[in-house]
């Protein structure tokens, strides 16, 4: 491979895309990498907070499963969201990709609003489940 070879490759390479990129990558991971550094935190622990769970059943178990997915696609609402913002911002001069961002970003809000609904939805009818079980009303 030649010097010729080369500088042709890196030529053909969009920098600006491969920012692009690397910074949703990055978005999109470094939440996890947070995560991973929380301690763990036993029940002695927890000053003033009970660690007697009322239900651990499965009714338990699948509305945390929903609240981490609804978590997840929060994240990764508000990262389309800001991807869509760096679109319409470093594309203003080039309409077809200013009104690329636009729309990315109609649809991520669009996005956030399903997924607050739907956490809403989550809560409202797991106390109702919760209540009913207990024989209190609603």
């Amino acid at each position: 491979m030649t010097l010729k070879n080369i500088r042709t490759k890196f030529s053909k390479i969009d920098y600006f895309k491969l920012g692009e990129r690397m910074l949703a990558t990055l978005l999109l991971v470094a939440p996890f990498r947070v995560l991973a550094d929380l301690p763990s935190v036993s029940c002695g622990q927890l000053n003033g907070i009970s660690c007697n769970s009322s239900g651990s059943g499965l009714s338990d178990l699948i509305i945390s499963i929903i609240n981490i997915a609804l978590g997840l696609a929060f994240l990764i609402a508000v990262a389309v969201l800001i991807y869509g913002g760096f679109l319409y911002i470093f594309d203003a001069g080039n309409e077809k990709s200013s009104a690329k961002g636009k729309k990315t970003i109609i649809n991520a809000i669009i996005g956030l609003v399903i997924i607050i609904l739907s956490y809403v939805i989550v809560s409202v009818i797991s106390r109702t489940v919760s209540n009913v079980g207990s024989g209190s009303p609603a």
